[in-house]
């Protein structure tokens, strides 16, 4: 395969993204073809061209305030797509000084609003019911292969304990959200975290 255009090598993958991009079967070929330092071009560029598509479509600051409302409505914290973003909603609720209850999203050992694709990261403070909480919404470019982490936190201290749920989702190659994996842990003060 040849990049369109002026030259009939391909010396920069990441001018072929386009081609790459519409092609199915050939592609796996290509790739297997490319040295490691032109597959990481082909993915940095994969990853720019999808950032690019997903903030020219919908706009980032519509899919914050469905995200926003979604959450003050539902109470949904779950990440999910919308117009080719990730989008993670968090929460915190704290009931006393030193009892609270957050969920936050995390992609490898990173949270999302410090992950190097993140596109906009959001916090407010809103009141439902009588509750107040301190919400979020990060938005990250949806790459396929994407594993993301949902971090429940339970933190109380009589007696001073701290439970998690993480449930981990991953973005299919058609940009969809498949839940695959539920694993809880537990610690309590002068213990180490378990699994449970």
């Amino acid at each position: 395969m040849q990049c369109p255009g002026p030259s009939s090598a391909c010396v920069l993958p990441h001018r072929c993204v386009s081609t790459l991009l519409n092609v199915t079967s050939p592609v796996v070929g290509l790739l297997a073809s490319l040295s490691d330092a032109q597959l990481s071009d082909v993915l940095t560029a994969a990853a720019a061209e999808m950032k690019s598509r997903a903030l020219a479509g919908d706009t980032v600051s519509a899919v914050v305030e469905r995200a926003f409302d979604k959450q003050a409505s539902l109470r949904q914290c779950d990440p999910y797509i919308d117009s080719g973003l990730l989008v993670c909603p968090g929460v915190k609720t704290t009931a006393s000084t030193s009892s609270h209850d957050c969920v936050f999203a995390a992609i490898g050992d990173t949270w999302v609003w410090d992950y190097p694709d993140m596109v906009y990261d959001e916090r407010r403070n809103i009141v439902v019911g009588s509750t107040p909480l301190r919400m979020s919404v990060t938005l990250v470019t949806a790459i396929p292969g994407m594993v993301v982490d949902l971090v429940r936190s339970k933190a109380r201290s009589s007696p001073k304990c701290h439970a998690l749920t993480v449930t981990t989702f991953t973005v299919t190659p058609g940009r969809q959200l498949a839940k695959t994996a539920t694993r809880r842990m537990t610690t309590t003060a002068g213990s180490a975290l378990t699994h449970t």
